[in-house]
């Protein structure tokens, strides 16, 4: 009898629960991840957490329109339908960057979105979430020298906000918000709006809490039942190698190694939208076809009295996590030894005595006058005045003058060597002097347009720039080699080639030269332009590594058109020497060929995370990721509270009758159900 009573019951629900979805579907509209916003996540370091958390419950609130004071002083002091999220143009943030700081405790603020927009439309203004002082305290210099390298830094980056922050991008969906928060939200005739309002629920819940410390001791379910963590340490890969080769048996003698150096990283406030075309590709860019340039002269280098090294670091913008791992190797030995034995093959170690010149390429790609940069150094360190004619000097060659700096790094890689090492002598080329010309560095901001770069042309100014800094980096570097005056002059990089290296970096991922460095067939998602942030447990950023790495085999290594599968393209036993790449034959075809080339890539996680660790340090990185299930938004009509009240009392009486009617269902059941059947079996 309760059996059947019960079957009664549960279908009823079931239909209920079908039913309740169906509505659920037509009441509330999500708003594609990928497609149409980016969260702000929460990070944590050894004295804090930064970023972003919605509660665990999601935060929902009114969407407002603010694009004016007069907008912002509706959701935070006189609007009569709080909690808001604000809907927040990205000219307007600019204006006033310490806005999202003031929302913070306001009970009257769920959250806030920001509406992405083109450098362009910021009419001269600048924005920068970053410090004004970028990695202060992590490198050559104490944490309280004075330091205005990003005068545009607000600092928004190290903001703890107890509320989701989404960035949302041109399109489909940031057109269906704004229609329906125009049209249900907006003020008539000066009147405020009434009910039903357009709103969002955000959820970006967070489980990382207070410090890295914290973070990484304490379980999801607290110091005694949690055993998995509540974050990960930031962790990639540098890429690094040698023109030609050279085995371990043939090891470098002191002061023999030439490195040249920048860095393939940025930061932002959005996960998923750091381009970094100025903060790191222009470097990146340069380096590359430097080495492309040096690629013909590539085996004369043994008869050079110098060898060159080049690296590429990953994790600089957020404490030297790359640099630093490497300098914490190298004073034992880098990289590590292989074991001994018969058909042993793999790269010379090398230590810090065995560098003697470090040239870094920083931020390159805009000039206030083009074609002039400056040449950065230690006044502590030692003398570089003699690296710096020879740059000069080849500057002049081509077209470029260069102005010499005040004696004081920016934040640069190399300060992570002279902090260990002060008789290396250091270069550092960048397109400013005492402050940044990028007035949007560590920002979605700084992507193509700000770097100025377009598909066609070549002798744009940013190009031309590239072209000539990047044959003097290689002529550079072939004089300080030991190469003679006319292998130096015959060398010079290649226009075109740097063109398309930066639009592949900054616009089209897929473009023809990334496409045939990778398998036919292999995916190539175009989202990975913006993907410069390190991450953690091999996430976008491990593509670009990937990318850059066979990128720079192309220039310097050897084609194999009989090793043209994945399972032949595959190192000999015990040599490790080379890297075996498989690529395509062309950029369209099916055809694939083996590149074989001294280019590698090297794991990197700060040393504060190696075995002893030490979470609370002060002199290596300490930055980790927040774990999360998941993140998400969608948008619904609110009533008003007088129809929230009638519908929950609605609900309420339904259930009270509901149960009513199943209880005296079950008093009756015998009257209502023919159990002889049941009986007689």
């Amino acid at each position: 009898m309760m059996l059947r009573a019960g079957l009664v019951i549960f279908l009823v629900c079931l239909q209920l629960s079908d039913a309740a979805k169906n509505v659920s579907e037509r009441i509330y509209m999500t708003i594609d991840s990928k497609n149409g916003f980016s969260p702000c996540i929460r990070l944590t370091n050894a004295n804090k957490q930064v970023g972003c958390s919605s509660p665990s419950g999601g935060a929902h609130g009114v969407m407002h329109l603010v694009n004016s004071s007069v907008d912002l002083a509706w959701v935070m002091t006189t609007g009569t339908h709080h909690p808001y999220v604000p809907l927040i143009t990205q000219s307007f943030l600019a204006t006033q960057p310490d806005m999202l700081t003031k929302f913070i405790g306001n009970s009257r603020i769920a959250g806030a979105l920001i509406i992405m927009e083109k450098s362009s439309s910021l009419n001269g203004q600048s924005f920068s979430p970053d410090l004004k002082c970028p990695n202060q305290g992590f490198g050559l210099y104490s944490k309280d020298a004075q330091c205005n390298w990003n005068p545009a830094g607000s600092g928004l980056l190290l903001g703890d906000y107890d509320f989701p922050i989404y960035s949302l991008f041109p399109g489909t969906n940031l057109s269906t918000i704004l229609d329906c928060t125009r049209k249900y939200n907006s003020f008539v005739n000066d009147a405020p709006p009434d009910y039903p309002l357009c709103a969002t629920n955000m959820l970006d819940f967070m489980y990382a809490v207070k410090d890295t410390f914290t973070c990484m001791t304490q379980g999801l379910y607290g110091p005694i039942f949690g055993s998995s963590t509540r974050c990960d340490p930031l962790e990639g890969y540098n890429v690094w190698g040698t023109l030609t080769g050279r085995n371990a048996s043939d090891t470098y003698s002191e002061r023999e190694i030439i490195l040249v150096v920048t860095r393939l990283d940025a930061k932002g406030l959005f996960k998923d939208v750091v381009p970094g075309a100025e903060s790191s590709t222009a470097g990146m860019v340069a380096l590359m076809a430097a080495l492309r340039a040096l690629a013909p002269e590539a085996a004369r280098e043994e008869e050079w009295a110098k060898k060159i090294v080049y690296v590429i670091f990953n994790g600089e913008s957020l404490d030297y996590i790359g640099s630093s791992r490497m300098v914490y190797d190298m004073k034992k030995t880098f990289p590590a030894q292989v074991p001994s034995g018969e058909n042993i093959f793999a790269p010379a170690t090398f230590n810090l005595s065995s560098v003697k010149t470090i040239i870094e390429v920083g931020q390159v790609g805009l000039s206030v006058v083009p074609d002039n940069l400056f040449l950065h150094y230690d006044n502590g360190s030692n003398s570089t005045e003699a690296l710096r004619a020879i740059l000069t000097q080849h500057g002049k060659d081509n077209s470029m003058n260069f102005t010499a700096g005040s004696g004081t790094l920016p934040p640069a890689s190399s300060q992570m060597f002279l902090r260990e090492d002060k008789r290396i002598e250091v270069a550092y080329i960048a397109d400013h002097g005492s402050s940044f010309t990028n007035r949007f560095y560590n920002s979605y901001l700084d992507d193509a347009e700000n770097l100025k770069v377009t598909e066609n042309s070549t002798s744009s100014a940013t190009i031309t720039q590239l072209t000539r800094l990047s044959t003097v980096v290689a002529r550079t570097l072939a004089q300080l080699a030991g190469a003679n005056t006319t292998i130096q002059s015959s060398i010079a990089a290649n226009a075109e080639y740097i063109r398309d290296l930066t639009v592949c970096f900054t616009m089209n991922f897929s473009c023809p030269l990334v496409k045939q460095s990778f398998t036919a067939g292999h995916t190539l998602p175009d989202y990975l332009v913006n993907s410069r942030y390190i991450g953690v447990n091999n996430g976008p950023n491990n593509y670009l590594v990937n990318a850059v790495q066979r990128l720079i085999a192309q220039s310097l290594g050897a084609d194999n058109r009989t090793l043209n599968t994945s399972t032949s393209c595959q190192a000999p036993k015990g040599d490790s020497l080379n890297s075996y790449l498989l690529m395509r034959a062309g950029v369209n075809g099916t055809e694939e060929r083996c590149v074989i080339a001294p280019v590698y890539t090297y794991f990197v996680q700060s040393p504060a995370f190696l075995d002893p660790v030490d979470y609370r340090s002060t002199v290596y990185s300490t930055w980790t990721e927040s774990r999360w299930n998941d993140i998400s938004m969608e948008i619904f009509l609110k009533p008003s509270p007088t129809s929230e009240h009638t519908a929950l009392g609605v609900g309420i009486t339904l259930v009270v009758v509901f149960i009513a009617l199943t209880l005296q269902i079950n008093r009756v059941s015998s009257s209502l159900f023919d159990t002889s059947v049941a009986h007689n079996t």
